[in-house]
């Protein structure tokens, strides 16, 4: 669940609950060995998937 992004525009990092873990992921990163961070945004962050061509994303709504 995406519930928001810390960090200056040039950098952001997405946050995310992961049951009652929260995980923090800037840019780039690999998250349980199959997403990675594309795009933060203020209200969505886009995940690519490993092992899948690059246009292959997703759009996480963020969670109020």
């Amino acid at each position: 669940t995406y519930i928001g992004w810390l960090g200056p525009d040039r950098s952001p990092v997405a946050v995310f609950r992961d049951g009652e873990d929260v995980v923090a992921a800037p840019l780039g990163a690999t998250l349980k060995g199959s997403f990675v961070i594309k795009r933060v945004g203020g209200t969505t962050v886009t995940v690519g998937y490993i092992g899948y061509p690059e246009s292959v994303t997703n759009d996480i709504q963020l969670v109020r």
